[in-house]
């Protein structure tokens, strides 16, 4: 838990209520045991993330992240979880409104909930919330007239995430960059991409958990024709816990959601020029 973390305008009742749900979903998750995890920290969102989450502002928040290494959701049960009454629960042990209650107290109070989950592998719910206080951006000098700016780059990327929001609006901000990017929610026309484009792919930056296959075992039918590919892992999860639950390889190239353009960015080149 982060010990400087920024206050937020939230009844503490209401607070209880969001951390209790989560954690008893969690629970719930883990019939036969497993890992609850609980973090705190300081966030500062950008325009690019609160482009895909409306209702954000950019500056600062704070994050509460609340994992578990249960059983995980489809995708079919996470687009109607935070709906009253829906439940996955036997008939007594669940009245379908522990995370309709969080989506409610969470989005009343100025912020948002995102899920990331893989079946067999476990879930991830981040609370974002905006700072009471919001400091103003640091200046930042301007280029100087012989300087490139950070994180461009001419090379070809091929983008995987099965939220096609999401791709869109990467695909269109690493184009400004000066990159050529291939872009697509799906990992079987990812595979199709990369056989059919004739020039070099330089780089691959590939979402973890996606319906069709993992992260990992895309790029392993990428590396097939395209032996000297490289790769960025993304996702909700932290690196330790998708280490930990089989999803990429310790060493690997990652970067966590949600990430600023910027951060992307250095991602990238920093993964190229290794």
């Amino acid at each position: 838990l982060a010990p400087d973390l920024h206050t937020v305008r939230l009844d503490p009742c209401r607070a209880e209520q969001v951390i209790m749900n989560l954690a008893i979903n969690a629970r719930d998750a883990m019939p036969g045991g497993g890992k609850l995890e609980i973090e705190t920290r300081n966030v500062v969102l950008d325009d690019f993330f609160c482009r895909t989450h409306s209702t954000l502002k950019p500056g600062e928040h704070i994050l509460l992240s609340i994992s578990d290494s249960g059983i995980g959701m489809t995708p079919e049960v996470r687009e109607h979880m935070f709906e009253p009454f829906f439940t996955t629960k036997e008939k007594g042990k669940g009245t379908g409104f522990g995370l309709a209650i969080v989506f409610g107290i969470v989005k009343q109070f100025g912020g948002i909930i995102t899920c990331y989950s893989e079946v067999g592998t476990g879930t991830t719910f981040k609370v974002y919330l905006p700072a009471a206080r919001q400091r103003p951006p640091p200046e930042t000098p301007g280029p100087s007239a012989d300087s490139t700016p950070a994180g461009t780059g001419a090379e070809t990327l091929l983008v995987i995430d099965d939220e096609q929001n999401i791709v869109t609006l990467i695909k269109h901000l690493l184009s400004g960059k000066g990159y050529s990017v291939l872009a697509t929610h799906s990992a079987k026309e990812a595979i199709e991409l990369a056989g059919s484009h004739p020039g070099m792919i330089h780089l691959a930056i590939i979402d973890l958990s996606m319906p069709e296959m993992g992260g990992k075992e895309l790029l392993a039918r990428l590396r097939k024709g395209r032996p000297d590919i490289k790769a960025l892992f993304m996702s909700g999860y932290g690196a330790e816990s998708a280490v930990q639950n089989g999803l990429m390889d310790a060493g690997s190239r990652f970067i966590q959601k949600p990430f600023t353009v910027d951060g992307l960015a250095r991602s990238i080149r920093e993964t190229l020029d290794a």
